[in-house]
């Protein structure tokens, strides 16, 4: 494999509703993996629309970006130098936008580009939708 390195970085996972108390976590894991823990990833995905959840084994808990712990959570991640991988639905991507102005310096991955969520729905919609995307990717 020559210069390639298996699992050269590591995205895990934390719950960031648990506030300050995830620091514990953040720091055992940067102790086990130091050159190689990199970031955190929640998912946050909701819908008004049960559609998407036909395929989704976890529902995510609805509101976790706007819970009383999120930012107390994501500044443990920001204060570490790792990354956060945002898994929304294009619909939260305002919510994303808000934590990039609050943590400038904190990188955000936005997984799959905040899916546009069409489900279920005609021509119309969906085209509804992805101008919905759209606008919201330029704004990210």
């Amino acid at each position: 494999y020559g210069d390639c390195r298996v699992c050269a970085a590591i995205v895990g996972n934390a719950d960031l509703r648990f506030g300050s108390a995830v620091a514990e976590l953040l720091d055992r894991s940067l102790e086990a993996a130091p050159e190689r823990f990199r970031g955190v990833r929640q998912i946050t995905i909701e819908d008004p629309s049960d559609a998407p959840f036909r395929y989704v084994t976890n529902r995510p808990a609805p509101g976790i970006m706007k819970s009383p712990g999120f930012r107390a959570g994501f500044q443990e991640v920001a204060a570490r130098g790792l990354t956060f991988d945002a898994a929304v639905f294009h619909h939260q991507m305002a919510d994303v936008c808000e934590l990039a102005d609050m943590f400038p310096d904190t990188s955000i991955v936005l997984n799959h580009l905040g899916q546009a969520m069409g489900m279920d729905m005609d021509a119309d919609g969906r085209a509804g939708v992805f101008a919905q995307w759209r606008s919201a990717v330029r704004e990210v």
